[in-house]
């Protein structure tokens, strides 16, 4: 149920900014597109802004040429509403500077167990399998017609969310709701070709790079992979491109934990946690200063590449009953 007061705010409003998080994914970016046409549709004026460029394999969908970095707008929006984002940080530091005008309400849409209800009015699911489980919600109630983009935009959305569908996240709701999406106009075949079957030939190096540093901890539990600063600069493969490789080292028999090890400056780690269900990798992520879902999660750890990756892997092993 939307908690009270989200409608209400919507409809007032006259101008509205919407964002999501930094390095924003398919969920944020298919979000973010059929909110800002559904809040278009009632006559408020909107636009949407990311820290982060929209990745290229997004780029497919209808709008999503207009996302604007951080810039002046020339106008005030009276709502903000954050999709995607579990605090304001993950949002990026450009949104600070609007926050403190007068009279804006801000708005927290999102499915993350590791939400910190940053905004005025929080509508936190963590039940959702996608924020466009909820952006669909909303805009239904909102009495919005959805289009042919729309629809779209929420189909990328969910199912990438899902693993398109592959995930345990993936419920009778969801199937139910992008058949209806499909029904719509929303075209499965054409958004799984252009997400999985326009890869770089960069792309390919990094996975055939990053399956050949694969590890495995004695227990056989814990699973990871990992590319150095020195590795991405020799690879000129994109961030985006690297989405998903996490899964391999999960996808072992009997592996309980996966992790991608990825080195973005000198004594700066990011990690991706991947779990089969018995640890909850948003607690592991958590202990060291990120967070996500039970089964998928992030963070970003400071330290020298091989501390990094002792001290995560000792503690998956330790959770996962290993050691």
């Amino acid at each position: 149920m939307i908690p009270e007061g989200i409608i209400e705010t919507i409809k007032g409003a006259k101008g509205a900014l919407i964002t999501a998080h930094e390095r924003p994914d398919g969920d944020a970016v298919g979000s973010a597109l059929a909110l800002d046409k559904g809040l278009q549709y009632l006559g408020i004026r909107t636009v949407i802004m990311f820290s982060d460029p929209v990745p290229e394999i997004y780029r497919f969908l209808r709008g999503s040429e207009n996302i604007l970095l951080p810039s002046a707008l020339g106008w005030q929006p009276d709502v903000i509403i954050a999709l995607d984002s579990t605090e304001w940080e993950r949002v990026g530091s450009f949104i600070h500077d609007r926050l403190s005008g007068s009279g804006i309400t801000t708005i927290n849409v999102d499915h993350h167990a590791s939400n910190q209800h940053f905004a005025d009015l929080n509508w936190v699911d963590e039940e959702a399998a996608a924020t466009g489980e909820l952006v669909l919600s909303l805009l239904k109630e909102l009495r919005v017609p959805l289009d042919v983009d729309m629809a779209s935009a929420l189909y990328t959305a969910i199912a990438t969310d899902t693993g398109f569908f592959q995930h345990a996240n993936t419920t009778s709701q969801v199937l139910s709701q992008c058949a209806y999406l499909a029904e719509v106009g929303a075209n499965p075949h054409y958004i799984s070709e252009q997400i999985h079957e326009y890869k770089s030939f960069e792309s390919l190096q990094a996975l055939g790079y990053a399956l050949s540093s694969l590890r495995l901890s004695p227990g056989g539990q814990v699973a990871w992979i990992g590319l150095t600063l020195a590795d991405l600069e020799r690879l000129q493969v994109k961030e985006e491109e690297l989405e998903g490789l996490v899964n391999y080292p999960k996808s072992i028999k009997g592996v309980e934990v996966g992790l991608l090890f990825r080195q973005v400056e000198e004594g700066k780690v990011r990690v991706g946690f991947r779990s089969r269900g018995l640890v909850d990798v948003n607690a592991v992520a958590q202990v060291f200063g990120g967070g996500g879902h039970r089964r998928a999660a992030g963070c970003t750890i400071e330290g020298s590449w091989e501390e990094v990756i002792n001290e995560v892997v000792a503690y998956c092993r330790r959770r996962a009953g290993e050691a």
